[in-house]
């Protein structure tokens, strides 16, 4: 997510004549079977249900309710960072995608070398091309742990080294959550491998 997200989609909106909402049922979420996953609208809302309240700690280390999100009109520009909304099993049909190395259900969706592209880290970044972040890489610089955070305590990631994928979804705010996300992470993966090795 971010600015660089926004021009890439303006971008495929200007050559596809298409706009984004669209092109995300059409050309993501539809072909991988990601039934539940919209730019968030009032008209996306009513195939996905109410969105789950959200919640922060106050001042004095309270759980408090943070006031609903605006839902905006039908067919209204939002920006591509925080109002896509998704389930953990529609992630896990991304991610597994990009896992098999572009293969969903045997059928190819993207090549192996797209895949390749996508996991490449960008010079003096953490970032790869394809938005998410190198968590972890080898002596070489060749990154093994991808992953990616939202702006509400979202977690996911891709392990290729131990072959994990991990969700998380939870509705906080981001000063709540940055300490809890690599912690649980690191359990996850501890957790699974030790009972491979066993």
């Amino acid at each position: 997510s971010g600015i660089g997200t926004d021009v890439a989609a303006r971008v495929l909106e200007v050559t596809s004549g298409q706009p984004r909402n669209r092109l995300l049922v059409n050309e993501v979420t539809q072909p991988l079977g990601m039934t539940k996953t919209f730019y968030l609208d009032a008209d996306s809302l009513k195939q996905t249900g109410p969105m789950p309240s959200r919640y922060y700690h106050d001042k004095k280390g309270h759980l408090a309710l943070l006031p609903k999100r605006f839902t905006p009109p039908p067919q209204t520009y939002s920006p591509s960072g925080g109002t896509i909304i998704s389930t953990a099993s529609d992630l896990a049909r991304w991610l597994l995608m990009i896992r098999n190395k572009g293969q969903h259900q045997e059928k190819a969706y993207l090549s192996p070398d797209t895949i390749s592209l996508m996991l490449t880290r960008f010079p003096k970044s953490n970032n790869a091309h394809g938005g998410l972040f190198v968590r972890r890489k080898h002596a070489n610089g060749k990154g093994f742990r991808f992953g990616h955070t939202g702006s509400s305590g979202t977690n996911c990631w891709i392990d290729f080294e131990n072959d994990i994928i991990g969700i998380v979804l939870t509705q906080t705010t981001g000063q709540d959550t940055p300490d809890f996300r690599p912690a649980y992470e690191k359990l996850v993966t501890e957790c699974l491998k030790n009972s491979v090795e066993k």
